[in-house]
């Protein structure tokens, strides 16, 4: 009996703890305003405008763009996005980068609410060590989606037909996400 109370509260302890990150990105918590956000950021502001403040980081070894967004007319932090800011010439590398962050949420959110890949042209289906080149063309798209209890994450690799990748990770405020609309 001692055994199963202590699990339990081994289980309600490590609930709240995960239900309390959920509200942090970062070192920021949804609604602060800009001057809080700018307070509790340890890497150098790139670029401040009306409704975004923009940094660069690491994320899980991966160079990313960290750019904070408050709605219009809102002062209250709502979204974060991560893009990448590495360039690649093999565009395999960007699957591989997709991946590790995929792997790192995954650790950290727990199965996805949706895992895909979203293909324009099939063309290269079935041919995985042209994934790459299917991104680059604009042909294939990876998503990946976890729901918490305050926030919707959501990780993204696509391109264009101009051969141009990005990967993308994208936090939303459930609280907040009505007045980025």
């Amino acid at each position: 009996m001692k055994f199963f109370k202590s699990a339990i509260l081994l289980s309600l302890i490590f609930a709240f703890s995960i239900a309390v990150a959920q509200e942090h990105v970062r070192n920021a918590k949804w609604g602060m305003n800009k001057q809080e956000v700018k307070s509790s950021e340890t890497t150098k502001l790139l670029r401040e405008q009306s409704n975004t403040l923009m940094y660069q980081d690491n994320f899980d070894g991966i160079p990313m763009y960290i750019q904070y967004v408050f709605p219009p007319s809102k002062d209250k932090l709502a979204q974060v996005r991560y893009y990448s800011a590495e360039e690649y010439t093999d565009q395999t590398k960007y699957i591989d980068d997709y991946k590790k962050v995929k792997t790192q949420l995954t650790d950290q959110y727990g199965k996805p609410a949706r895992d895909t890949l979203m293909w324009k042209n099939d063309q290269l289906q079935g041919q995985k060590d042209k994934y790459g080149q299917a991104i680059a063309n604009g042909d294939l798209s990876y998503l990946t989606q976890w729901v918490t209890s305050a926030t919707n994450i959501r990780s993204q690799l696509w391109g264009d037909d101009k051969g141009k990748v990005q990967m993308a990770i994208q936090y939303t405020s459930k609280k907040y996400q009505s007045f980025l609309r």
